[in-house]
């Protein structure tokens, strides 16, 4: 009885350990989604410094604010790149494609990894 309790208590463990490790996976995919929107402005925002300094590229569009930052999950590299690109484009419509979910009091924003021109 107790091997059985023991091997049912480790296998639970192992489990939550796996919940654990693929919720940014689930996070990533189960929050994608796709939206047209006219551009309105570009923001690049600063905070910290040293080792703890970050720059988040923000997105102001009439469909909501929206970060735009490197991604592992959807293997998008080029934040810098992509926001100089949409520096040029105010007022035209995208097809913005993000995943993630707008939180204030977190401070975080809906992340693009990929823009098409209407």
């Amino acid at each position: 009885m107790r091997k059985v309790m023991g091997w049912l208590v480790g296998a639970l463990a192992i489990l939550i350990f796996l919940i654990f490790l693929s919720s940014p996976i689930w996070y990533v995919y189960g929050t994608t989604d796709t939206v047209v929107a006219t551009l309105n402005g570009t923001e690049v925002k600063a905070s910290g410094s040293g080792q703890s300094f970050k720059q988040v590229y923000l997105v102001f569009t009439d469909q909501g604010v929206f970060e735009n930052t490197d991604s592992l999950m959807m293997w998008k590299w080029n934040s810098s790149d992509f926001h100089n690109q949409l520096m040029g484009k105010n007022g035209r419509k995208l097809r913005l494609s993000y995943y993630g979910w707008r939180v204030p009091l977190l401070s975080w924003y809906p992340n693009i990894y990929q823009v098409e021109e209407e």
